[in-house]
């Protein structure tokens, strides 16, 4: 991509708001690269799941709940 194309971004049609966030998410990558940050791993943490009331008593198996 030439550094003209690189320095400017078409950003016709789109809302104010959407705008704002090509703007803000830009500035992110622009840090990113400045600082060097890598995406977070998120390995150590616990993963919860959401629940709901149901009759079930007992666990079911994955093929159980599908069907």
């Amino acid at each position: 991509m030439s550094r003209n194309k690189a320095d400017s971004i078409d950003v016709g049609g789109l809302s104010d708001k959407d705008i704002k966030m090509v703007e803000e998410f830009i500035n992110i990558l622009r840090e990113r690269s400045k600082t060097g940050l890598k995406r977070k791993r998120y390995h150590d943490s616990k993963i919860v799941f959401t629940t709901r009331e149901s009759d079930v008593i007992g666990s079911l198996t994955r093929e159980e709940i599908h069907d």
